[in-house]
């Protein structure tokens, strides 16, 4: 009889203690929500309770070449119609960036679709990436009472067809002698047939954070209004620049014609702002 009466009471126990347990147990994050960085299953979408659904790319697709495009449905997660989508690659480098954009009336309760087009940086590694939607909170988190809600989807990058191209700039040590000495800076870039726009945009991108010492003439405003090669002569033209000393000009005009100058089809350059050509003379 007290046998009997240990076992029962043993057994009472136990299942208290089993149901204890699982009262307490912690709530399972959904499949598809994510906290922070942390990364989710692969879903093509998340469950219609949630608040997002990636529809485009599908988890684990190759996303080509130069640029992906992102489409979905998001519902309170836009800041003036849009919320931040970034690209990252194997070695979870940012490799893009760029706003998803409300394609209705973002100021609902109900889903609203969105879209946007995030440029691959070309030196992105080749492997699996991801791309990681984030609500946009210009509140901050201590507003909201909670982190900011992400979604990260598995993507495949593929190697991007590459090439290099030369742009010039001056240095510390050569502006104080010869303003028009520059000198060459390799950049890597998706291919393209038009290479002499290529460079001059990119130039116009100014130093990079990983260029140290260099110095530029041009101004952040410039912008190329049109470039064109005919026998030998390069035509640009550009908009925001408006000339300056004999010194900054002279570096200017040394930066374009060295950048188009690297091939072999351009032998003078001619450079116009706004159409004028005088802008740039010394």
């Amino acid at each position: 009889m007290i046998r009997t009466t240990i076992i029962t009471a043993l057994i009472v126990i136990l299942v208290t203690v089993g149901v204890f347990v699982f009262i307490q147990r912690p709530a399972q994050t959904p499949v598809g929500i994510v906290s922070g960085e942390t990364e989710v299953a692969n879903i093509d979408t998340i469950d219609n309770t949630f608040d997002i659904k990636v529809t485009s790319p599908k988890p684990l697709e190759n996303i080509g070449q130069g640029s992906v495009v992102v489409k979905g449905e998001a519902k309170l997660w836009y800041f003036e119609g849009s919320f931040p989508v970034k690209l990252y690659d194997s070695s979870n480098t940012l490799v893009g960036a760029g706003p998803a954009t409300a394609l209705g009336d973002w100021m609902t309760t109900e889903f609203v679709p969105f879209e946007g087009t995030i440029k691959i940086d070309p030196n992105a590694k080749e492997g699996e990436g991801y791309i990681l939607f984030s609500e946009d909170n210009p509140a901050g988190d201590e507003e909201r009472g909670r982190p900011i809600k992400t979604y990260k989807l598995p993507i495949y990058i593929p190697k991007q067809n590459t090439m290099s191209v030369l742009v010039y700039f001056g240095t510390h040590e050569t502006i104080n002698s010869n303003c028009a000495e520059v000198v060459p800076v390799k950049r890597t870039v998706m291919k393209s047939e038009s290479v002499a726009r290529v460079a001059i945009l990119e130039l116009l991108k100014g130093i990079q954070a990983t260029e140290y010492g260099y110095v530029t003439g041009i101004p952040e405003s410039a912008t190329l209004n049109s470039i064109s090669i005919t026998n030998g002569i390069a035509k640009v033209d550009l908009s925001g620049i408006s000339g300056g000393g004999s010194c900054n000009v002279g570096m200017i005009r040394s930066q374009i014609e060295m950048t188009l100058k690297q091939f072999k089809t351009v032998e003078k350059v001619e450079v116009f702002i706004n159409g004028k050509s005088d802008i740039l003379e010394p």
